[in-house]
């Protein structure tokens, strides 16, 4: 499994190295598809031409755009996944901690189900 960020978590001077892996893996994922920009918005193949036309496009001529229905796009500028994007930032710096009473006891509820369902138990 890849990590999803690397950085460091910081304290006072103490700097630690670390990685962020998704705690589940998800099937559903986000994916745009490359599409025909103009009033046809047919999907590009590999040989960037358009599925729907049939025409040979240019880079220039390709968009990205999310199916939201099959068949119908919204298509998503570079400004606009942009402008979601979120800034990027090396380093967690760690400013104080709470006491465990403090926690809700949701957040453990399943840590505490998967860890009375270990073999041995």
């Amino acid at each position: 499994m890849r990590s999803i960020w690397k950085g460091s978590i910081t304290f006072s001077l103490v700097s630690i190295p670390i990685k962020v892996f998704n705690a589940i893996e998800t099937s559903e994922k986000i994916a745009f598809n490359q599409l025909h920009a103009g009033d046809c918005l047919g999907p590009i193949g590999q040989k960037k031409q358009c599925k729907k036309c049939d025409l040979t496009v240019t880079n220039d001529e390709i968009v990205k755009g999310y199916q939201h229905e099959k068949e119908k796009y919204v298509v998503v500028s570079p400004e606009e996944i942009a402008s979601i994007a979120p800034e990027s930032n090396e380093a967690i710096e760690i400013i104080g901690f709470i006491k465990p009473e403090e926690i809700p006891t949701a957040y453990f509820r399943r840590f505490l189900l998967r860890g009375s369902q270990r073999p041995g138990r």
